[in-house]
């Protein structure tokens, strides 16, 4: 409570105008939205390709020993549902719990260091950020992070000294770099504040000993759980870990340049404009409070200086899009309960004070709304479902496929995560691996979730122009391999002109094809009449018209399932920010 004593020295700085509640009513207006958001919000690739990673380890297949420990949690959504789309909002509604022991946690650090009304506040606004909205439950590594680093943080700013509450503090930090490896950017912050009394030489060996214990049980831990985790990753698909490490360290903080993600930075500053003033304000009493305040109290300024310190990754950190927003905002949220006091102590100026708290509430509220019950109806997730179901209808036992983000996550891809950084590795390489695929592991559909796996531009508009294209051999091939299907589904396929000459088709994937024709077709010197199927082998085949001339279609399966009603207009991914 040491801000509500420097305050004003009285205890008119209480709000009188504003309710006191107000800050837990929105609170509670967060979590009844966050139910919304978590059923409705459109499902990002990367929660589709997390929960495949979850179907690798079930299978066998697992390759990842870093960044891939959540596997061991999650295998139960194998059976919640046939469709990835309800499995994962049965793991949003993990996330969800997640997410609200991580404002319950920063409503604790806020309370050691403010009154209740400011706390609350802070919380209240932590949950009233746009991507916070979005993101704070979401099927990622994300939410796991910032519960686990919140937990640490707060065990380690409880005043009672125990080397135990820095020891456990150190495990958390251990899982949470076994969950990702992002949490690195906590652990300036986190050394700072349980070193908390060495800068001033205050009982200096007891905190060393605190830092060796939180430091020690971390490495022993993370050695532990890595050891183990690595038991279950199939050695024949085993990525190095020095090379995940060290490649991922390169792309995201070493050459990424200065906010690699400013535009997404921006969106915030515009939406959430009332938040990041109130959070500017705090950082500017803190700072002056460092600067100028009692020496004693210099390093409670200091611990809270540390826990909006990681905001400062977006200067630097590559994969600074919206989901990592809910991470590094939720100790940096303390910053809120900071502003929300100090306007609390300015008696003078007490009109003004409470009409921008006023704003600041209305500013959230209306971001709730926005954000949390509007959004979600122009991005809803139901297209994704519909076009999950007519998946797992026309093919009920797992095959492999092709998409850019294992939206299937049940079925195995044989393709690659075609992020902006998987696409980045993609040309670099230059290596046809589409084709590859094709040839090797005979995907039975493709998903066109991503433009580049549009050939026929029955998704995406060709004035799309979506540049860089696929490498040529790719482009190619996925042209050759499929036919349109049903919306956003092409299946193995050729179209071709039957006439009285013969004509070569050339086929990549083996198969059984039915004839889709106005009449019946010489395959190989053998009759082929309208609905039959027929097996083919890759490679050519002669095929010709018999009593009529016209385009014909070869179509893998046999009566494969075709939804009667049409496809969803809905694109089935939004974000791309």
């Amino acid at each position: 409570m040491f801000l509500s004593q420097s305050a004003s020295g009285s205890t008119r700085h209480r709000l009188s105008v504003t309710p006191h509640h107000a800050g837990g009513g929105i609170v509670i207006a967060a979590i009844a939205v966050r139910l919304y958001v978590v059923t409705h919000f459109n499902i990002n690739w990367d929660e589709f390709h997390y929960l495949s990673e979850v179907y690798d380890n079930l299978h066998g297949r697992l390759g990842l020993k870093l960044q891939s420990f959540h596997v061991h949690f999650f295998g139960w959504l194998s059976r919640v549902s046939i469709n990835e789309a309800d499995q994962i909002i049965a793991a949003r509604a993990v996330m969800l719990g997640l997410h609200l022991v991580t404002a319950w946690l920063l409503y604790r650090i806020a309370r050691r260091l403010t009154d209740a009304a400011a706390a609350m506040f802070a919380v209240a606004a932590y949950l009233s950020v746009s991507f916070v909205i979005w993101n704070g439950a979401s099927f990622r590594s994300d939410p796991i992070l910032t519960c686990l680093v919140m937990a640490a943080l707060d065990l380690a700013l409880i005043r009672r000294e125990s080397l135990g509450r820095a020891a456990v503090a150190g495990l958390l930090l251990a899982t949470a770099t076994m969950i990702t490896l992002k949490a690195a950017l906590f652990v300036p912050s986190l050394i700072v504040v349980l070193a908390r009394p060495l800068h001033g030489r205050d009982r200096a060996r007891f905190m060393a000993q605190r830092l060796g214990a939180a430091g020690l049980t971390a490495v022993i831990a993370f050695a532990l759980l890595y050891r183990l985790h690595s038991l279950t990753v199939h050695p024949a698909t085993a990525r190095s870990s020095v090379e995940v490490a060290s490649g991922g360290l390169l792309k995201t903080l070493l050459e990424s340049g200065l906010f690699p993600r400013f535009e997404v930075l921006v969106l915030t500053l515009q939406w959430d404009a009332a938040f990041w003033a109130l959070w500017l304000f705090g950082a500017a009493v803190v700072v002056h409070r460092i600067w100028n305040g009692p020496l004693p109290e210099r390093s409670h300024w200091l611990d809270i200086a540390m826990l909006a310190l990681p905001v400062a990754s977006l200067a630097v950190y590559r994969n600074a899009f919206s989901y990592f927003y809910p991470s590094i905002l939720a100790p940096a949220s303390v910053l809120l309960a900071v502003a929300w006091q100090a306007l609390a102590g300015r008696v003078q100026r007490r009109a003004l004070a409470t009409a921008v708290k006023l704003i600041a509430l209305t500013w959230f509220v209306a971001s709730l709304i926005f954000h949390g019950l509007y959004v979600p109806t122009i991005m809803p997730l139901e297209q994704q479902r519909t076009v999950l179901r007519a998946i797992h209808r026309a093919f009920p036992s797992a095959v492999p496929y092709l998409d850019s983000s294992s939206m299937v996550a049940s079925f195995p891809q044989a393709g690659f995560f075609m992020t902006t950084w998987g696409m980045d590795v993609y040309f670099q390489r230059a290596e046809p691996v589409i084709r590859r695929a094709i040839e090797e592991r005979q995907p039975r559909f493709v998903v066109a979730n991503h433009a580049l796996l549009d050939p026929e531009h029955a998704v995406y508009p060709a004035s799309l122009n979506y540049r860089p294209e696929l490498l040529p051999g790719d482009r190619e091939a996925l042209a050759a391999a499929y036919i349109h299907h049903w919306g956003p589904i092409y299946v193995p396929g050729k179209r071709f002109e039957a006439g009285a000459a013969r004509a070569r088709i050339d086929l990549l994937i083996a198969g059984r094809y039915t004839l889709e024709a106005q009449g019946p077709v010489l395959i190989d010197g053998r009759a082929v009449q309208p609905g039959e199927s027929v097996e083919l082998t890759r490679g050519g085949h002669w095929v010709s018209g018999t009593e009529w001339e016209g385009q014909a279609i070869l179509r893998w399966g046999v009566d494969l399932y075709r939804p009667a009603e049409p496809p969803p207009e809905a694109r089935l991914f939004y974000l791309g920010f």
